[in-house]
């Protein structure tokens, strides 16, 4: 469980998917959070911030924040437009920073970054990579977005299969290939025919690949074009197979860590970064399988920058006043009759003259009582 104490504030610049995977990180950890919204003024403060970032210099005049910032511990931020003013931010309150995403053009010197391994991330400390895109639905949401679908369509049979096609469209790659769309679905439409065809589009679908939906016989049709609604979570938990353009990081992020549907692909333009995260699916086993991915393990290693100090203010003082093992020593005894009372069976228990190993050391308090019967102690402390 995190530490509530923490003060989150969110840096959006107010694109839904950059927005999204902040209030996802904090949701795997359990953390609350404010939201501030970041503006960069023009083109020119822009470019600005990048020179001054490369320079050191860390200054407010190319942002600007329409509302006061929250007091934070922490601060979040995803994309170009939120990374200069999370680093300036973070030095003048003396927060955290947080960078989700590869920050193109700004230095790498932020205190966490999480980063998609597509991004090919350098190898640095302070750089957690990422399978995919960070994405979470909690239990309201899904029922909510249930809730919803369910007054738009009501199936034919509910044990009749379903299979959802998610579609995304035109993008920095090329435009999507109507003819290649058209084939792949006649391919899916003859693989299940006896199941509930349910398609979605996205606002970057083309018409013509809309039209052709139009002309075939599917369950249930969303074109995106005509209505800005999203049923992706709903598919994602009532469907038994997806089929998922390789355009999209970001539903192919959502349909291999969420429900129990199998996951396929359907291949279309798309970018190298796109085509590394799906060969890297592939390597995990995700795609044609219905295996999902855990990525609360893959942030595992950022909990500690959220968690409170492990040593009080007293202990603090104590430990600068007293040599380092008197100091342990102090609290090896401390404990032993507080509230570990296990300490003291150790010295019948534990070989005298062999090696041990202390995994969860904390603060050292077994590691010490270990050093006295012990050779050599391999202590570990992952906070």
């Amino acid at each position: 469980m995190m530490n509530s104490s923490q003060r989150v504030v969110i840096l959006s610049d107010g694109k839904p998917g950059h927005f999204h995977q902040s209030i996802a990180l904090c949701q795997h950890l359990g953390l609350e959070h404010e939201i501030c919204e970041v503006e960069i003024q023009s083109s020119v403060h822009r470019i600005l911030s990048h020179v001054f970032d490369y320079l050191g210099i860390y200054s407010q005049f190319p942002f600007r924040i329409p509302n006061t910032l929250p007091v934070a511990d922490i601060l979040i931020s995803a994309g170009s437009r939120t990374y200069y003013a999370n680093k300036t931010l973070s030095r003048k309150t003396k927060a955290k920073s947080v960078a989700i995403l590869a920050p193109r053009g700004y230095r790498w010197n932020f205190d966490v970054l999480l980063v998609p391994e597509y991004d090919n991330p350098p190898q640095q400390d302070n750089v957690i990579p990422l399978p995919i895109n960070l994405s979470f639905t909690e239990k309201d949401f899904i029922l909510q977005k249930l809730k919803e679908f369910g007054e738009r369509h009501t199936a034919k049979s509910k044990s009749s299969p379903k299979v959802g096609i998610l579609l995304g469209g035109d993008n920095k790659a090329g435009p999507m290939d109507p003819k290649k769309i058209s084939d792949q679905l006649d391919n899916i439409l003859k693989t299940h025919q006896s199941a509930e065809i349910w398609v979605t589009t996205s606002r970057r679908t083309p018409q013509q690949v809309e039209e052709n939906l139009k002309s075939r016989s599917i369950d249930y049709l969303h074109l995106y074009s005509e209505e800005p609604y999203n049923p992706i979570p709903a598919f994602i938990h009532l469907c038994n197979h997806l089929y998922v353009t390789t355009d999209s990081t970001s539903m192919l992020s959502e349909c291999v860590s969420s429900g129990n549907a199998k996951v396929s692909l359907i291949h279309t333009a798309c970018s190298p970064k796109h085509q590394e995260m799906v060969k890297s699916l592939q390597r995990r086993n995700l795609i044609d399988t219905n295996q999902k991915i855990n990525i609360s393990e893959s942030i595992h290693p950022i909990r500690p920058i959220f968690m409170s100090e492990l040593i009080t203010l007293k202990d603090k003082i104590r430990f600068g006043l007293l040599p380092k093992k008197q100091y342990l020593s102090y609290q090896a005894k401390r404990a032993s009759r507080r509230g570990e009372p296990e300490l003291a069976l150790l010295q019948f228990i534990i070989p005298r003259g062999k090696n041990a190993i202390d995994g969860g050391a904390h603060k050292g308090i077994y590691t010490w009582y270990l050093s006295t019967l012990c050779n050599h102690i391999y202590a570990f402390e992952p906070n």
